[in-house]
């Protein structure tokens, strides 16, 4: 599944980002 994941994360960004703006970003890596 991480690896699914690790994968799709470009895209995943790009959407989140397109939504919520590119401040999410910091945060998708700090859960990460």
């Amino acid at each position: 599944m991480a690896l699914e994941v690790q994968h799709m994360a470009p895209q995943i960004i790009e959407r989140i980002n397109a939504h919520f703006g590119a401040g999410t970003l910091a945060r998708l890596h700090i859960v990460q």
